[in-house]
Parts: structure tokens; sequence; C-alpha cells
């Protein structure tokens, strides 16, 4: 009876550590799911521009290294090169902030003129308002270029985004510790509105 039983354990055992063997191997060998609701702004995965997507060109940031404070004004700025191209571009569709697995963290402008100054070039200035953790981000540019079916994408160089701890907790509705709280703050109960 007593080794029976043992027999018995140690069948489960084999076939629990098989089981618990199989997860872990399809685990490790499936993409990860990601869904909408955790990137909201989606994936965006590289790919070739057509052949039309000649003339335009991201004029700053241009040198990796730059780093900037969550929350801190950034600025996106860019030319078009007329002389190349046959169908000049005539909007940006979208600005994105891209973080190093090509994921979205922000979209700072959608539909916007691409020629905003005066020598056949544009720029825009606004927020960094990304709040994760310290990482590389990249823009992400789709411009338009009328009467064609595809929209041609330029990617910038990396730069840095460092979030203060201070905004990490208030963005996640939790009161910050008082080593986060900026000393223009002092006292005051931040999260109260």
């Amino acid at each position: 009876m007593f080794v029976g039983s043992s027999f018995v354990t140690f069948l489960i055992i084999i076939f629990s550590v098989n089981i618990i063997q199989a997860t872990n191997h399809r685990r490790q060998n499936c993409p990860p799911v990601i869904t909408e609701d955790l990137h909201p702004y989606g994936i965006n995965i590289p790919r070739t521009n057509p052949d039309y997507c000649v003339g335009f060109e991201i004029t700053y940031p241009t040198e990796p290294g730059l780093s900037y404070q969550s929350g801190s004004m950034a600025r996106i700025a860019w030319k078009v090169d007329k002389s190349k191209m046959k169908i000049p571009p005539d909007s940006i569709t979208r600005i994105r902030v891209l973080n190093n697995g090509q994921l979205a963290e922000s979209i700072p402008g959608e539909n916007m003129t691409i020629y905003s100054l005066n020598d056949h070039s544009g720029e825009a200035t606004f927020p960094l308002e990304i709040y994760d953790e310290s990482a590389q981000y990249h823009y992400r540019v789709m411009v338009n270029y009328p009467g064609t079916t595809v929209h041609c994408i330029f990617e910038s160089v990396s730069f840095n985004i460092t979030p203060t701890t201070f905004l990490r907790y208030s963005n996640l509705g939790t009161a910050p510790p008082s080593f986060a709280i900026p000393q223009w703050i002092g006292n005051k109960n931040v999260l109260s509105k």
C-alpha cells in the first residue's frame, strides 16, 4: 500500500514538472501580448519609406545625448528641400515620442502645417509629458505628401527623458514622500483639488 501511494505521488510530481516546463517553453517562444489598453498610442514598427519620401529632414535634435526633464519644454524642427522632390509635402500628420521598443509614449502634435517658418521649414514646441522611467526616446514624424496613399515616416536621434520623483508620484495619484516634494511647494497638499 505504501509503495503504491509513493509511486502515485512520484507520477504526479513528474507530470507536474512536465506541465511547468511545457508552459515555460511556450511563454519563452511566444511574443508578449501587448494590448491596446497598455499602449494606447500603439506600436510603431520601423518600416521603409516609399521612393517619393525625399526632401524632408529633421534639423533638431540631430545630435544624440540631449536630456530633458519630464514636463519640460521640448522642440523638434525640420526643413523641406523642394528641389529634391516632384511632390512637396503639405502637412505633418502626427508627431509621436517613442521609447526604445518603438512604443509611442505621447503624441505632442497632429495635423500641423509643415511650413511654420519662412524658409521652407518648421518647428513645434511642446511639454514632454512622459512620467515613466528615465530612458531613451525619439521623435517619429508622419509627413503627408499629397496624392499619395502612404505617409512618410522620419525618426530623430535618441534623447533622454528623466522624470522627477515628485511628478511620478503625483501623476499616479499617490501622495509623494517628503523627500520627493520640491522645496518651492513646501507643505502644501499637492494632490488636493
